[in-house]
This record gives structure tokens, C-alpha cells and sequence, in this order.
């Protein structure tokens, strides 16, 4: 790169950031860093299913899944399930 008279090198990117192989601490506190840990597969989907659309997000150790079902047209449309428990519902009306 050439820099001229005035000017100044852009900053480098930094580099993507990877999660760790274990839990971490912060410099803060002795708990375990939120971090999210990746080590495992994850499989992802969409399917209509009737008027809804559903994104589940599947691994060895849980499935998420995203029900949206456009009928008010707010976030009342969507629904969480985790590991096949009862629905939560994102907002009510």
C-alpha cells in the first residue's frame, strides 16, 4: 500500500472472531462467558406448514424452533419451542 504525503494507512480487519474450546472467564468476573459454544453440527430449516413457517435450528444437544404464523402482523405472530416444551409466545396482543 502506498500512503502519500498526509494521508495515513487504513486499519487492518480484524480477524473473525472463534469461539473458545471451553467456557471462558471474564477479566470481571469468575463466571463462565456467555460465548456460544459451535463445537458441535448444526442443521438449519424452513418449511411451511399450513399458513406457518417454521426455522428450526437442530444440533446433538437441543432444537430450536421458530413458528411464525402471519395473522396480526406483529410479533404476536411468533412463537419459540425449545427441546418440544410448551410454546412461548414472543409477545401477546
Amino acid at each position: 500500500m502506498t500512503v502519500h504525503q498526509g494521508q495515513s494507512e487504513a486499519p487492518e480487519s480484524p480477524a473473525p472472531m472463534q469461539p473458545p474450546a471451553e467456557p471462558s472467564t471474564s477479566v470481571y468476573s469468575e463466571s463462565p462467558s456467555m460465548f456460544p459454544q459451535v463445537a458441535e453440527e448444526v442443521t438449519n430449516s424452513v418449511e411451511k406448514d399450513g399458513i406457518s413457517y417454521v426455522l428450526e435450528c437442530r444440533s446433538l444437544t437441543a432444537v430450536v424452533r421458530y413458528v411464525y404464523t402471519p395473522l396480526e402482523g406483529n410479533l404476536s405472530d411468533l412463537e419459540l419451542e425449545i427441546n418440544n416444551a410448551d410454546p412461548i409466545k414472543i409477545s401477546e396482543d
